[in-house]
C-alpha cells in the first residue's frame, strides 16, 4: 500500500524530467503508482542520465527499449519484477509501446515539457532548478499528453512505499550534508540502497545478459561504487555505512568497523594525548592533528582509542556518527605504473571525501604523503593535493610519522606543515609499560590460553628493553608478551617460562655462554662499574636514570645499562659534564680494577667523553682553562664552521685529554670505596645475566 510523503523535498531539473517520464511509464505499465522500476526506465530513457553515463564508463549499454518489451511481453517475468498481477489490459497497450514511434511520442512530450518549464517565470536560474515534489503531479496534470488515441492520461499517481524510502532517505542525505535539493545520483544511490525493489530486481536480470554479451560481471555493487567514484553522494544521514569506492579498496580501510559497541578499549595511559586530540579536532580552523614519536609508542594505537570512543558514542557529542578511514599510502601508489593512473585514483579519493559527511582521515607514515605519487613533469604530489582539503574544516585528518621523518620531510613543506597540529606520544615510563598494557595482556590469555605472572612479564620487560633497540615500548613488551606466550602454547604449557622467553632470545644467550668465565667477569664488572658511578651522581644526573642491567651480548653490544629519561631539567655546567664523563668511563675504571690492565672495549665510551669534553671547552666554555672560557666556535646551528689552527686544535685536545684523565683518577678512587658494592652486584648479576635497578636497590642499603 503506497503512503504520502511525509516530507516535502526539492528535486533538481533533471530528476523533475525523469519524474515526469516515470508517470508515463507507470500508466502504460499499469502500475498504478510511480515506483522505483518505472523511475529507472524514466532515466534509462534519458541518454545523458547519471546511470546511462555509469554504464557508458564501463563500456556497457542497457537499452530501456529492450527492458520494456522484456516485462511486458512475460507475464511471468512482470509478475517475478513488479511483484503485482499481470493485468489484462495491458495488452492493447503492449502492441503500442513496441513500435519505435512511440518512442519518438514519449521524447516529444518530454520535450514540449522541457519547452514549458524553460518559459515558466516561477524558475530563472536554470542551474538551479528546483521543485517541491508535492507539486510535480499538479505540473504535471496542467500538462496535456496523449497517445494516438488522444485518451489523456492520470497524473494522480502516489509514490510506492519503496521509493518513497528512496526520496525520504536521498532528502535528509542532502539535507545532511547542506544540500536543499535531491539531485539525480543521490536518489539512484538510495534506490540501489534499498533492500529488495523492482529496480534492483531488473537490474539483476540484466547483469546476466551484461555477463554474456560483454562477457565481465557488473552487478549493483559494482554499480554503486562506480556511481559514489565518480558523484558527489552524500553519506550518514539514514544510512550510516561507508561504501569505499572500488578504485580505493586497495588503500582505504574503515576502521568502525572492526569494532562492535560496547567493546573495551583496550589502550590504556594515553588519556592526555587522546584529549589533546579530540581538543584541536573539535577547533573550527587548522583541526587536523600530527601525532609524533618514535616506532612502537602507539601512534596508531590513538587513531584506534579515537575510532572506539566514536563506535561506543563515548566521544565528545560533536563526533557521534564519524567515520574513520584509514588512508595506507603504499595502497594508493601500489598499481600506478603509467602516468595518469595515481593522478585518477587522486580524484576518485577528494571526490570521496568531499562527498561523504562526518569523516576523519587517518594517515600513517604521513611523511610518504610528500612527493607520493610525483615525478618530473607530472603534477602535485598526494600532499599537495589535499591541501586544499586540509584547509576546510569540513574533514578532519589525522597522521602519525616519527620525528625524525617530521623534521626531515614535512617541516620542508612549509604550507602543508602550518596545516596540521602536532601532539608528541612519549614512550611511556619503564614502571607503567605493564599497567598500560593490562588489558591487551588479559585478551592474549584468552587468545594463547596461557597464563603468565608478573615476575615473568617484568622479565619480558626487561628483556625487551635490552634486545630490541628498533622499536620503542610499549609495542617491544607487548611483542614480546605475545611471542613467548605463542612459544609455551607450541610446547603445550599453561603457562609461561622464563626458559619460553630465553628461546626468543636464543642466539643472544647462546653467544653468553660461549663467553668464558673471565670473559663474563670482565663485562660484569665493566656494566656494574656504569650502574654504580649512575647511582653515585644520581641527585647531579637528574634528567636520566639507569633502569636495567644486562651481561648478555646483543646485536652491537656486550652488555648494557639501559636508560630512560626523566623530563626533568639540568642546567649543563661543569659539575653535570663532568658527572656525565665519570659514569662513561666507570666500565672501563672497574674493569681496570679488576684485571689490572685497562680494556680496549669501552672504545665507544671514550669517545662519547671525548665529544663531551670538546664541548665543555669549545661550545660551553666552562673548562678549567681561562684561555678557554667565555668563547663561542660555533654557529648558530651548534656547527663547528669557524677553521681552527693546528696550534688551537692541539691546545683543545690536551685540555681534553686533562679533563678526561682527571675524571678517569676520581672515578678509579670512588669505586675503589664502593668495592664492596661493586663485586656483591657482580655476583648476583652473573647469576641473573639481565636485572633491573630495582632489584640492585638492597645492595645500597
Amino acid at each position: 500500500m503506497s503512503k504520502k510523503l511525509k516530507d516535502d523535498f526539492n528535486v533538481s531539473s533533471n530528476l523533475r524530467y525523469e519524474f515526469q517520464r516515470a508517470v508515463l511509464i507507470a500508466d502504460d505499465f499499469g502500475i498504478g503508482q510511480i515506483d522505483t522500476f518505472s523511475f529507472l526506465i524514466a532515466m534509462l530513457k534519458d541518454p545523458y542520465s547519471k546511470i546511462n553515463e555509469t554504464y557508458a564508463e564501463n563500456n556497457i549499454r542497457l537499452d530501456p527499449d529492450y527492458i520494456i518489451k522484456y516485462v511486458i511481453n512475460s507475464k511471468e517475468t512482470y509478475e517475478e519484477i513488479l511483484k503485482r498481477k499481470y493485468p489484462d489490459e495491458l495488452l492493447r497497450t503492449t502492441q503500442n509501446i513496441s513500435e519505435t514511434k512511440n518512442e519518438e511520442n514519449y521524447n516529444d512530450k518530454i520535450s514540449e515539457c522541457k519547452e514549458d518549464e524553460e518559459k515558466s517565470d516561477d524558475l530563472n536560474n536554470e542551474d538551479e532548478k528546483i521543485l517541491t515534489s508535492k507539486n510535480i503531479g499538479e505540473i504535471l496534470s496542467n500538462i496535456q499528453f496523449y497517445f494516438e488515441d488522444e485518451q489523456p492520461i492520470n497524473y494522480d499517481f502516489p509514490y510506492s512505499d519503496n521509493l518513497k524510502t528512496a526520496i525520504t532517505d536521498a532528502g535528509q542525505r542532502c539535507k545532511t550534508a547542506g544540500q536543499n535539493y535531491i539531485d539525480e545520483e543521490n536518489l539512484l544511490y538510495s534506490i540501489l540502497n534499498l533492500q529488495d525493489c523492482s529496480a534492483k530486481r531488473i537490474l539483476e536480470k540484466m547483469n546476466e545478459g551484461i555477463e554474456d554479451d560483454y562477457e565481465i560481471s557488473f552487478d549493483i555493487i559494482d554499480l554503486m561504487e562506480s556511481i559514489i567514484a565518480n558523484n558527489t553522494i552524500h553519506f550518514n544521514a539514514l544510512d550510516k555505512k561507508i561504501i569505499i569506492p572500488k578504485p580505493l579498496e586497495g588503500c582505504c580501510s574503515i576502521l568502525n568497523e572492526k569494532y562492535d559497541k560496547g567493546i573495551i578499549c583496550d589502550i590504556l595511559g594515553r588519556d592526555n594525548e587522546i584529549e589533546k586530540v579530540w581538543s584541536i579536532l573539535s577547533k573550527k580552523q587548522k583541526s587536523n592533528v600530527v601525532l609524533l614519536g618514535e616506532a612502537g609508542v602507539g601512534k596508531s594505537s590513538i587513531a584506534e582509542a579515537i575510532t572506539m570512543s566514536i563506535v561506543n558514542e563515548t566521544c565528545p557529542k560533536d563526533f557521534i556518527g564519524y567515520s574513520v578511514i584509514e588512508l595506507n599510502i603504499g595502497g594508493m601508489i601500489a598499481g600506478t605504473k603509467y602516468r595518469g593512473e595515481f593522478e585518477k585514483k587522486v580524484e576518485y579519493l577528494i571526490k570521496f571525501i568531499e562527498g561523504t559527511d562526518k569523516l576523519i582521515i587517518f594517515i600513517d607514515e604521513l611523511h610518504h604523503m610528500l612527493g607520493a605519487g610525483s615525478s618530473e613533469g607530472s603534477g602535485p604530489d598526494l600532499s599537495g593535493s589535499l591541501k586544499p582539503i586540509l584547509a576546510r574544516d569540513k574533514v578532519k585528518f589525522i597522521g602519525a610519522t616519527t620525528m625524525n621523518e617530521y623534521n626531515k620531510y614535512v617541516c620542508r613543506d612549509q604550507a602543508f606543515k602550518r596545516r596540521l597540529e602536532p601532539v608528541v606520544i612519549k614512550e611511556p615510563k619503564f614502571e607503567e609499560v605493564l599497567p598500560m598494557l593490562k588489558v591487551k595482556i588479559e585478551n592474549l590469555k584468552k587468545y594463547h590460553g596461557v597464563e603468565i605472572d608478573d615476575e615473568k612479564l617484568e622479565y619480558i620487560k626487561l628483556c625487551a628493553s635490552c634486545f630490541n633497540t628498533s622499536t620503542a615500548n610499549p609495542d617491544k613488551t607487548l611483542d614480546l608478551i605475545d611471542t613467548s606466550m605463542a612459544i609455551a602454547k607450541n610446547d603445550n604449557a599453561d603457562k609461561v617460562s622464563r626458559k619460553h622467553i630465553e628461546k626468543v632470545f636464543k642466539e643472544n644467550y647462546d653467544k653468553f655462554n660461549k663467553l668464558s668465565d673471565e670473559f663474563k667477569l670482565s663485562t660484569a664488572y665493566h656494566e656494574v662499574g656504569h650502574f654504580v658511578m649512575n647511582k653515585y651522581y644520581e641527585n647531579i644526573l637528574l634528567d636520566e636514570k639507569v633502569y636495567a642491567v644486562s651481561i648478555v651480548p646483543g646485536f652491537d653490544f656486550l652488555g648494557a645499562n639501559i636508560l630512560e629519561g626523566t623530563d626533568v631539567l639540568v642546567s649543563y655546567d661543569r659539575e653535570y659534564i663532568n658527572a656525565e664523563i665519570a659514569t662513561l668511563v666507570a666500565g672501563r675504571a672497574a674493569e681496570e680494577i679488576f684485571t689490572k690492565k685497562k680494556s680496549s672495549g669501552a672504545s665507544n665510551d671514550l669517545w662519547k667523553a671525548t665529544i663531551l669534553a670538546r664541548n665543555m671547552i669549545l661550545k660551553y666554555g666552562i673548562s678549567s682553562n681561562s684561555d678557554f672560557s667565555n668563547i663561542y666556535l660555533f654557529d648558530e646551528k651548534g656547527e663547528n664552521d669557524i677553521p681552527l689552527t693546528d696550534e688551537v686544535i692541539n691546545e683543545v685536545n690536551k685540555e681534553a685529554r686533562d679533563i678526561i684523565n682527571k675524571v678517569y683518577i676520581m672515578t678509579l678512587g670512588i669505586l675503589k670505596t664502593k668495592w664492596d658494592i661493586v663485586q656483591n652486584i657482580v655476583k648476583y648479576i652473573i647469576q641473573k645475566k639481565i636485572v633491573s635497578a630495582k632489584e640492585l636497590e638492597k645492595f645500597f642499603k
